[in-house]
């Protein structure tokens, strides 16, 4: 098996460069020791020894591999190579005599210095670099070859590579493991495991060029299925899958089947949305005021077996794939940007294509395959290029459906989004987008299909209502007594909302309790009579029903919805509903069971059924794993409790209710009892997520709860630590990757305090960093990285502290080799221009530039340099960030603008800066693209 002949070589080739390395090091010693050195000939005497065992083992493999007609080998003629160097070398220290009689050495040494002059000894070093270099390749060439054999083959080697080591291979290995553990055992590694992933992360470029044109590796199912499902969640980021589409309420039975009659009729026309789907038309909008019910109408097409069996007839019967996307701006930053667009449509495509993956990230897929290293997160700037080449991929085999939802909600520019759409049309993708009639869209799809939502759904409004009234006991009592007021009451409120089907679900659930109650015709009439067809009035009208002691519960409820940032997981309010703060501080750690999850996702409810009165809901979706959001019912709820007036009457009932403490304290209790049956990876990350909720949280806790923030946190890092997360290595999301090789070692001082600095709980750092801090200098970066925006008073703080902004990184004991003038100073500038490339939107520069002009006066002031090494550390660093020949000239320009108090110029040339380093970054971008696409 050429495989295991070519290990064989690449062993010995191993050894000889370890050999001729050890002999290259004497010989400098030699000429380093001066007259020293007659004492180094007994072990030049022991290299050659080596070296002549060596050269024959290696003698004895050439005649075996010319005996067996190997001599296709990949290694064979590096192998050859190495074979005529030893051949010299040998016989270049054969010449030197070397004898047991000491009284030669003299002479010994001045010939040796004679035939090896430093000049040929530079030489022999620059030619065994190459072979080790050549070597890698070899066996990179060896290891993917082995990985494009048939499953039989690959497990008969392997199975003749454990008979030869002994040493049990671990079940679904990386093939490289089993060849480097082969290697080991031959004697060429000291270490196969570690020098595998070493020559993965330094290699993996070299990987990707030797896969180009080669045949596809043969993987074993279980182990591919593995590997696609761990991509996929390196498309979806740390949020996960976009949740909006399962918490959008299903419609009800037969309500919206009118959008796949093909011959109906209304007495409001629309534009058919089935021609649409089997005409070539590229774009549908479904626009209709708040409330109408565009998200559900969204979800049922999407779900709807209809939507394919007409699209089929567009792509003359070729296989159709759907991916859709609900914009939500009550969600999480990522349910409302681009960038979450992006991550999910890749995931929906990539799900049901996954052929496409090793072609879309060949270098991770091989590299993670070969070697077992951990995929890294697809990075936000990948984005588009990696959607754009799956699209054009699934194309070839498939014509492609989106289904965007909530346009209007979408948290950039309407620009912005526009031109995503315009994009995907201009692939011959059919879009089906919707949202509220604002004027921006009116304008750009006044001339596509479309279809009024509000003119549409009357039926559909009447159906729900009656299925509801006739589901209720008291309706149906009603019915027996007043059958004409019981016919006509569904009417008369679907009369009164005015296409607004969310009015409709509210007003029903009104009418409901005043059923039950068995009240008279004029009572519940005057009940819906009382009811305002305005959304909010309405919502106002509900709150004022509300007894004082609900009315105190449900603010607080809605103070912690709105303090919380991201998906409040009901699990978490239910915790942060206690009255017992210091219960997350005393408690001792306990999983929590199944049966206890439950009972306390089932009080939550009730209790804000009961107090909230169905505006805030738990999600029915989710489990332990995927735990339960607690959602506003909709967004004009949001909106509503943001109004003046009701922040007003909420926050007097919550006057002495800490929200954040609240929440801090609940998060620590969640780690303190998550469920044991969470595990292995997914318990760290958990986690480390339910970590970062508290210091989040603890950001803004009141200045008078401070004490006991702080006690929440130090029992919390206690946890961490015991649990293994969170290490120190850990770094915010936006540290430049090209910058890492050096800083962790610095990171390693700092630790928790660290990540609590990154989070900018400035009334933490302040308590406890004059106890435990090691040296402040280092936080200064974390801060210039913290979140949500670098914090002047944490800046502050820390140069209080003692912090100095000219530290010398390297003088610390960084990697050896590393850029020199690197000082914490330098640092905070690279954090300073990289912060615009931290998502795939162009960042606001002139908000970028707000936030950072009092940090980098504050910095000058206390001696910030802007002239000598930092300048050209600085570019060595951008260079690595967006493009090598871009001159930081005018940057520092900007900042002795600022040094002499001339703020308003130094804003606008710093703007102006980093607007052309996006230009910048955007150029070398396409022409990576490019160079992509054309490959």
């Amino acid at each position: 098996m050429e495989t295991l002949e070519g290990l064989g070589l690449a062993a010995n080739i191993l050894q000889f460069c370890q050999a001729v390395g050890s002999f290259i090091n004497q010989a400098h010693e030699i000429y380093r020791s001066g007259p020293a050195a007659l004492g180094k000939v007994n072990d030049l005497r022991g290299i050659s020894k080596d070296l002549h065992k060596m050269l024959s083992e290696m003698q004895r493999q050439d005649t075996q591999m010319k005996e067996k007609h190997l001599t296709e080998t990949s290694q064979l003629p590096l192998h050859n190579e190495c074979l005529t160097l030893l051949q010299d070398l040998t016989s270049s220290l054969d010449q030197l005599d070397l004898p047991e009689n000491p009284g030669k050495k003299e002479s010994i040494m001045i010939a040796f210095r004679a035939r090896w002059n430093r000049s040929k000894l530079e030489d022999l070093e620059k030619r065994i670099e190459s072979f080790r270099q050549q070597l890698v390749l070899g066996l990179l060439v060896t290891i993917r070859n082995f990985t494009m054999q048939s499953l039989d083959h690959q497990e008969a080697i392997l199975h003749r590579l454990d008979g030869v080591t002994q040493v049990p291979r671990p079940e679904q290995s990386a093939p490289a493991h089993a060849l480097f553990q082969h290697l080991a055992h031959r004697g060429g590694l000291d270490n196969y495991a570690t020098d595998s992933i070493r020559w993965k992360t330094q290699h993996s470029s070299t990987l990707n060029r030797v896969a180009t044109g080669q045949g596809e590796m043969v993987i074993p199912p279980a182990i591919e299925n593995k590997l696609q499902q761990q991509f996929l969640s390196t498309v979806l980021g740390p949020d996960g899958k976009n949740q909006r589409q399962s918490q959008i309420h299903e419609a009800h039975k037969r309500t919206f089947e009118w959008i796949f009659d093909e011959n109906g009729e209304a007495e409001h026309p629309w534009d058919s949305f089935v021609e649409w789907c089997e005409q070539d038309s590229l774009l549908y909008w479904i626009t209709g005021k708040a409330g109408s019910g565009k998200s559900t109408l969204m979800k049922f097409i999407s779900q709807h077996p209809q939507l394919m069996k007409h699209l089929q007839v567009w792509s003359n019967g070729a296989p159709v794939t759907i991916a859709s996307f609900y914009f939500w701006a009550s969600g999480t930053a990522m349910q409302a940007s681009s960038e979450g667009l992006f991550r999910s449509l890749l995931y929906q495509l990539l799900d049901q294509h996954k052929h496409i993956i090793p072609k879309l990230a060949p270098q991770t897929w091989e590299g993670t395959y070969l070697f077992g290293a951990p995929m890294p997160m697809v990075p936000a700037d990948d984005l588009r290029r990696m959607l754009r080449f799956t699209i054009r991929e699934v194309g070839k085999t498939s014509r492609i459906c989106l289904i965007i939802d909530g346009l209007d909600e979408f948290g950039g520019s309407t620009d912005d989004v526009l031109d995503t759409i315009e994009a995907f049309t201009s692939l011959s993708i059919k879009v089906c987008a919707a949202s509220r009639p604002w004027v921006v869209f009116e304008e750009s799809f006044y001339q596509k299909p479309q279809l009024l939502l509000q003119n549409l759904t009357r039926q559909d409004m009447e159906e729900y209502t009656q299925s509801a009234l006739r589901g209720n006991r008291g309706f149906r009592r009603l019915r027996a007594r007043e059958p004409d007021f019981a016919e006509q009451l569904a009417r008369n409120i679907v009369d009164k909302a005015d296409g607004v089907f969310l009015w409709v679900c509210l007003v029903v659930k009104s009418l409901l309790t005043g059923l039950n109650n068995d009240d008279r015709i004029s009572d519940l009439q005057g009940r819906l009579d009382a009811l305002p067809p305005d959304l909010e009035d309405l919502y106002d009208a509900v709150i004022k029903t509300w007894d004082t002691f609900y009315f105190k519960h449900a603010a607080q409820y809605f103070e912690l919805k709105k303090a919380h940032t991201g998906v409040l997981e009901a699990r978490i309010l239910f915790l942060a509903d206690t009255e017992n703060i210091s219960h997350a501080i005393e408690m001792d750690n306990r999983p929590i069971s199944q049966e206890e999850y439950d009972s306390q996702l089932s009080t939550i409810r009730r209790r804000l059924n009961s107090r909230c009165m169905g505006l805030l809901e738990v999600t029915s979706t989710g489990n332990a794993l995927q735990p339960h959001p607690v959602e506003y019912l909709h967004r004009t709820v949001k909106d509503y409790l943001r109004r003046h007036d009701v922040q007003a009457r909420l926050q007097a009932a919550t006057e002495l209710f800490d929200p954040y403490l609240q929440l801090c304290a609940a998060y620590s209790l969640s780690i303190k009892s998550m469920p044991s049956y969470i595990t292995g990876q997914d318990r760290k990350i958990d986690i480390t997520l339910r970590a970062y909720g508290a210091m989040v949280s603890a950001r803004l806790v009141a200045t008078g709860n401070t004490e006991i923030m702080v006690e929440i946190l130090d029992k919390m890092a206690l946890l961490l630590e015991k649990e293994g997360v969170l290490h120190n290595q850990e770094r915010s999301p936006w540290w430049p990757s090209a910058t890492l090789h050096w800083f962790d070692h610095f990171l390693s001082h700092q630790g928790f305090l660290s990540h609590v600095t990154r989070e900018n709980v400035t009334e933490y750092v302040r308590v406890r960093a004059g106890r435990s801090l090691q040296a402040p200098s280092l936080l200064l970066i974390d801060a210039a990285y913290s979140r949500p925006d670098p914090s002047v008073n944490m800046f502050q703080l820390l140069l209080d502290l003692g912090a100095d902004i000219n530290f010398e990184l390297l003088s610390q004991g960084a990697n050896a080799g590393s850029e020199t003038g690197c000082t914490v100073w330098s640092e905070i500038l690279v954090a300073f221009v990289s912060r615009q490339f931290s998502t795939v939107e162009t960042m606001n520069v002139e908000k970028i530039c707000k936030v950072w002009i009092p940090v980098l006066r504050l910095l000058l002031e206390m001696g910030a340099p802007v002239e000598g090494q930092v300048r050209d550390s600085l570019q060595s660093r951008c260079a690595l960030l967006f493009s090598p020949h871009y001159n930081m000239e005018r940057l520092f320009i900007g900042l002795r603008l600022l040094q002499v108090g001339n703020e308003e110029d130094a804003f606008k040339l710093l703007c102006r800066e980093l607007q052309s380093m996006q230009i910048a970054f955007r150029q070398t971008s396409r022409q990576r693209e490019k160079k992509v696409d054309n490959t």
